[in-house]
């Protein structure tokens, strides 16, 4: 695997974005003779058996949210991308993978003005991760897993590699929910593909 994960590029996203979150804010400054650029990475991820939504009845059912918090490099260098991918790569190499790819996007523009500083997290430089990633939400109802790409598969899951629930007859789930690990791209083509296995199965 060349890039474990996703760069994604969002154009004027200053007036969607932004408004979304609040209607009622006032229009973003802006040079109408400008596009902006915005480019995000988002990493793939393993699931984690210690986040969850909790709630009990003694509380009033008040949600808890538990999760990792991903400000931590070292945890993406030293478990995520291991894990994933296969992938080993000290932090310089890393911030400078970053920087080649962005530069590598922006280089098939014209007149490009960066507005960013160069990723690195020394001195001035960005240091690029904040408390969470993007992630679409799977593996509440996952099938056979693994903790990394190198273990065995786990048997302890809700439905099997068909999608049938397990102690069930006749009964499936085909949905995100499935997935064992969180991807970093839209996952979509991926559910596509399973639909159409499991199609096959059940005809």
């Amino acid at each position: 695997m060349q890039y474990p994960f996703n760069v994604e590029m969002n154009v004027n996203h200053e007036y969607w974005h932004l408004r979304n979150n609040d209607p009622s804010a006032g229009l973003v400054d802006h040079d109408p003779s400008r596009t902006r650029v915005d480019i995000k990475f988002s990493f793939a991820n393993c699931l984690d058996d210690q986040n969850g939504i909790h709630s009990h009845a003694n509380d009033g059912y008040t949600p808890f949210v538990s999760f990792k918090r991903f400000a931590d490099l070292g945890d993406l260098l030293d478990s995520r991308f291991p894990a994933v991918a296969g992938w080993h790569k000290t932090a310089a190499e890393f911030m400078n993978m970053l920087n080649d790819t962005r530069d590598r996007v922006f280089a098939e523009f014209n007149d490009v003005e960066v507005l960013t500083k160069r990723y690195g997290g020394i001195n001035d430089e960005l240091r690029p991760f904040g408390w969470g990633t993007v992630h679409h939400a799977c593996g509440t109802l996952r099938m056979p897993w693994k903790a990394n790409r190198d273990a065995a598969f786990n048997p302890r899951s809700v439905v099997d590699e068909n999608l049938k629930v397990y102690g069930t007859t006749g009964v499936y789930v085909c949905d995100m929910s499935v997935l064992p690990v969180s991807t970093a791209a839209n996952p979509v083509r991926a559910l596509g593909g399973l639909a159409l296995r499991l199609a096959r199965h059940i005809g």
